[in-house]
């Protein structure tokens, strides 16, 4: 009986599970979908306009619905998102978020200072959108280059390679992370990472430190560059 049941299930595409009790029959992941159907882009960005154009390719295809972590929300942020899960410590989320606008707050605080302070002049030029300070930080904590090890003839060799978005978002939030716990910190979490972005916002601090000795290194070893392709 089990056998047949076995064979039935692989036929329809359907995930299996059997234990003592009972059998827990799984769908498949986009079993339900045929090649015809595309992804979505739960981007906000992408759907600025209310009508689409009359050669818009969506408008023209079947679309997958977007998966339960992305929301078609105007307050959906991605980067933000996975900043939080890459952040994230012992599987708290709701202290992770907590964390984070805390951190915010400290942004906004230290921002409003500087404003108050400063010259007419000067007022121009200085950000009080927490949002697009922690864009701008982690813009320029993202690395254009990574560097491997590549094995050739017995040696081991420091090889140059380019990296995708997502590559980029997690080395520049892993590196803020790291700066964020390193050491025995004195201040709160929220006043670190605080300040970690606002100095990653001005091209300072441990992060961006780190994409630049990157850089170095892979222009170091730039003769390897081939040896990927080798």
């Amino acid at each position: 009986m089990a056998h047949s049941l076995q064979r039935l299930l692989l036929v329809r595409n359907i995930q299996w599970t059997i234990t003592k009790q009972s059998i827990c029959v799984i769908p498949a992941l986009n079993s339900s979908y045929n090649k015809t159907f595309v992804p979505p882009n739960p981007d906000p960005k992408f759907y600025k306009d209310d009508v689409p154009a009359k050669d818009d390719e969506l408008s023209q295809k079947n679309i997958k619905p977007a998966p339960s972590d992305q929301t078609y929300s105007c307050f959906y942020d991605h980067e933000l998102h996975r900043f939080e899960k890459i952040v994230l410590r012992k599987g708290n989320s709701v202290q992770t978020r907590q964390l984070i606008w805390r951190t915010f707050e400290e942004i906004k605080c230290i921002q409003l200072k500087k404003y108050n302070a400063a010259d007419e002049d000067e007022k121009e030029n200085i950000e009080l959108n927490p949002l697009k300070i922690f864009h701008q930080a982690l813009d320029n904590a993202k690395p254009l280059v990574d560097v491997v090890s590549v094995s050739k003839g017995g040696a081991s060799y420091r090889v140059p390679v380019s990296v995708n978005p997502n590559q980029q978002l997690f080395f520049a939030t892993k590196s803020i992370r790291e700066e964020l716990w390193k050491g025995k910190p004195k201040n709160a979490a929220a006043l670190r990472l605080a300040k970690e972005l606002l100095a990653a916002y001005n091209n300072e601090g441990g992060a961006v430190k780190r994409k630049l000795d990157l850089h170095k290194e892979a222009h170091a070893n730039r003769a390897y560059a081939n040896l990927l392709h080798g």
